[in-house]
């Protein structure tokens, strides 16, 4: 795993970071027990369009596709939720084969 912080991250409150951790960990134990990743990239910066934390974990897992397979309890409760719920927003872009990206957006 690869974990690459910009200078820029902003400061979160306590509930904030407790949401985006928990989304994270939850993207970190999917990448490994669903996609079968060998190698996860987690990248954080300041997003400067929104005043927001950008947050992204990327892997190289087996990726599946998003129109046929449905949102599973991790990615909408343990992720999705934890994330809107401090007024976050998620995305996540999968292919088979191509592996999977969470994109989580938090306001600072």
């Amino acid at each position: 795993m690869k974990v690459t912080l910009s200078a820029d991250v902003p400061v979160l409150d306590a509930d904030r970071l407790e949401a985006v951790a928990g989304a994270a960990a939850e993207a970190l134990t999917n990448a490994a027990k669903h996609g079968k990743a060998s190698r996860v990239v987690v990248f954080a910066d300041l997003d400067e369009d929104r005043g927001a934390l950008f947050l992204s974990v990327k892997d190289d897992g087996e990726g599946f596709d998003p129109e046929t397979v449905a949102e599973g309890v991790g990615i909408a409760r343990s992720i999705r939720d934890r994330v809107e719920r401090v007024g976050g927003a998620v995305t996540f872009a999968s292919a088979p084969g191509e592996g999977t990206e969470i994109r989580i957006t938090v306001p600072a």
